[in-house]
C-alpha cells in the first residue's frame, strides 16, 4: 500500500470518528437541551493527537479567535458567526450559504482555537461549496491538542 493510500485511509478513519462524535454530541441531544450545551460537554478532554500530527493538518485553517491564512478561501460556501456566550465561552457557528449542510455550533473556551478542515478545495467555487461532507470544524486546546 503506497503512502497516498495510507493517508487516504487515515482521513476516512478520522472522518468516521468525527461523524460519530458529531452524531453523539449534536444529533443525540436531549429534548430542550441547546446545541451549545451538548457541544460544550464534548470538549472536556483532548484526543491525544496534536493538530500538527493529524493527517489533515495541511487542510486545517484557523477560523477562531482570528482568521488564519487561507481561511477565507476554505470557508467558501459558509457563513461564520461568533457570539460571546459568557463565562469564558464563545459560540462559533458555521452555516451553509445554500442550506444543505447541518449547521455546526461549537462552544469554545478562552485559550482554545477553532480550525476549519476543508479536505478538498476543488469542490468549491465563489461562495458555494458543492460537497459538504469533507468540511468540519475542530477545537484545539492551548497546547495544540485536538479536543474530543
Amino acid at each position: 500500500m503506497n503512502k497516498k493510500s495510507k493517508i487516504f485511509i487515515s482521513l476516512l478513519v478520522v472522518a468516521g470518528i468525527l461523524t460519530l462524535v458529531k452524531t453523539v454530541f449534536l444529533d443525540g441531544k436531549k429534548e430542550g437541551q441547546s446545541d451549545l450545551a451538548s457541544v460544550s460537554s464534548s470538549n472536556s478532554g483532548n484526543s491525544g493527537m496534536k493538530l500538527s500530527d493529524a493527517p489533515f493538518y495541511n487542510n486545517a485553517f484557523e477560523i477562531f479567535p482570528s482568521l488564519g491564512p487561507g481561511a477565507e478561501t476554505a470557508l467558501d460556501g459558509f457563513d461564520l458567526s461568533v457570539k460571546n456566550a459568557g463565562n469564558g465561552l464563545s459560540e462559533v457557528t458555521l452555516t451553509s450559504k445554500k442550506g444543505n449542510y447541518k449547521n455546526q455550533t461549537l462552544a469554545v473556551k478562552d485559550g482554545e482555537k477553532v480550525y476549519f478542515v476543508e479536505r478538498s478545495m476543488g469542490d468549491d467555487s465563489t461562495s458555494t461549496d458543492y460537497a459538504y461532507a469533507d468540511d468540519y470544524a475542530i477545537i484545539v486546546d492551548g497546547n495544540g491538542y485536538i479536543l474530543k
